[in-house]
């Protein structure tokens, strides 16, 4: 194979992971976290954690059910979650081989929850 088509094939990877890529991770808050900063959005102040994603992918994808699924399995279960807001927000997630991506069009979404049943650890800071 030349260089030019091992290119071409690694460029058609990448493409494919970005287009087809779903919501990252929900993340849990630090007790730090929780009790918010200075210029904090006030869903985020008492939030156990966020679940950010994309309200639209390159190939029309809404990844709002998984990342309310994420949420939901930190939580266990659906009835021990709370939604304390919804905002526009900058979504970015490493997708193959390590490359940074974001929603197009500014179409990334936050969504602050608390769990009502005992909180989870932890992620970690944010990224």
């Amino acid at each position: 194979m030349n260089r030019r088509s091992i290119l071409t094939i690694a460029a058609g990877l990448i493409l494919a992971a970005c287009a087809t890529g779903t919501a990252p991770p929900a993340r849990v808050y630090s007790p730090e976290e929780r009790r918010g900063v200075f210029g904090a959005p006030s869903a985020q102040i008492g939030a156990t954690g966020e679940a950010r994603y994309c309200q639209r992918t390159s190939n029309g994808q809404n990844h709002r059910p998984q990342a309310l699924a994420n949420i939901a399995a930190i939580c266990r279960g659906e009835q021990n979650v709370a939604i304390t807001g919804e905002l526009q927000a900058d979504v970015r997630h490493t997708a193959a081989m390590g490359i940074e991506t974001s929603c197009p069009r500014g179409d990334g979404r936050v969504i602050y929850f608390k769990c009502l049943s005992p909180s989870p650890q932890p992620s970690g800071a944010a990224k």
